[in-house]
C-alpha cells in the first residue's frame, strides 16, 4: 500500500482527534508541512517502515502531548530539530535508518523522554549536549552505529538510566567518569567495540556489564594485537643484511621464536 499526498492528508484529517495514529507500512516518501498541525490530542505516532528521507523541522510543533514516536525502518539521513516542541515525549524509536549526524539541539525540548532507540543507523558523532536535557531517560540504545567517541559529559544528567546499550560501534575509549552519575544503571552492553580497557568508574560495578567475559576477551585480544604491532614496529628497520654479528638471543624476544629470515620479511611489510 502506498499513500499519495492527498490520501495521507485525508487519513490524518479523519483521525485528528485521536490519541494514536498508525501510518506504518504506507509507502510514505514525504511528510507534508503541517500534516499534524490539528492533532492536539496525539500521544502515539507510528511512521515506521516507510520510505521517508527528510523530516520537516516543524512537523511535530503542534503535538505537545506526544509520548511515543516510531520512525524505524525509513531512509532518514539526518535529523532536524523536529522534537523541540515535544515536552512530553516518552518514547522515540529511530532504528534501521541511515542517520549519520544528530543536530546539537536534538532532544533539547524533550524533558520527559524515557526511552530512546537509535540502533542500526550510521551515527558517527553524538552532540556534546546529547541527553543533557533528558533527566527521566531510562533506556538508551545506540547499537550498531559508527560512534568512535562519547562526549565528556555523556550521561551526566541521566540519573534514572537503567539500560544502556552501545554494542557494535567503534568506541576506542570511554570517559573516565562514565556511568558515575547513573546510580540506577542495571544493564550495560559494550560488545563489539575497539576498547583496550574499561574505565575506573566501572570498578566494583562489573555486575552491570552484560557479557563481561566476552568484552574482557575482546580487550585482551586487542591488547595482544597492539603489542605485536608495537613489536613489529620497534626495531624492525634496523635489522642488518648480515645476521652473523647477531646472536640467536636477539631473535628470542620475538613471539614464537621467530627466525631471522621471517623477521626480514616482516620488516618489508607495511602496517
Amino acid at each position: 500500500m502506498s499513500f499519495t499526498k492527498d490520501q495521507l492528508l485525508a487519513f490524518v484529517e479523519e483521525r485528528k482527534d485521536w490519541e494514536e495514529i498508525d501510518l506504518s507500512h504506507k509507502g510514505i516518501r514525504e511528510i507534508p508541512e503541517g500534516l499534524f498541525d490539528h492533532c492536539p490530542y496525539l500521544k502515539v505516532l507510528f511512521l515506521d517502515n516507510n520510505q521517508i528521507q527528510v523530516l520537516p523541522p516543524t512537523f511535530l510543533e503542534k503535538c505537545p502531548n506526544l509520548e511515543m514516536l516510531d520512525l524505524a525502518n525509513n531512509q532518514i539521513q539526518a535529523l532536524p530539530t523536529f522534537t523541540e516542541k515535544c515536552p512530553k515525549l516518552k518514547g522515540l524509536s529511530l532504528n534501521n535508518n541511515q542517520i549519520q549526524v544528530l543536530p546539537p539541539t536534538f532532544l533539547e525540548k524533550c524533558p520527559k523522554l524515557r526511552l530512546l532507540c537509535l540502533a542500526n543507523n550510521q551515527i558517527q558523532v553524538l552532540p556534546l549536549t546529547f541527553t543533557e536535557k533528558c533527566p527521566k531517560l531510562k533506556g538508551l540504545n545506540l547499537d550498531n552505529n559508527q560512534i568512535q567517541a562519547l562526549p565528556p559529559t555523556f550521561l551526566k544528567q541521566c540519573p534514572k538510566l537503567i539500560v544502556l546499550s552501545l554494542n557494535h560501534n567503534q568506541i576506542q575509549a570511554l570517559p573516565l567518569t562514565f556511568t558515575e552519575k547513573c546510580p540506577n544503571l542495571e544493564r550495560l552492553y559494550l560488545e563489539g567495540n575497539c576498547l583496550d580497557r574499561l574505565p575506573s568508574s566501572l570498578e566494583g560495578k562489573e555486575g552491570i556489564l552484560r557479557n563481561l567475559e566476552k568484552v574482557q576477551e575482546e580487550i585482551r585480544v586487542r591488547r595482544d594485537q597492539q603489542k605485536r604491532k608495537n613489536w613489529l614496529h620497534a626495531d624492525i628497520t634496523t635489522i642488518p643484511e648480515n645476521p652473523s654479528n647477531y646472536t640467536q638471543k636477539v631473535f628470542q624476544v620475538w613471539p614464537g621464536g621467530i627466525e631471522y629470515q621471517e623477521l626480514k620479511k616482516l620488516s618489508e611489510m607495511t602496517f
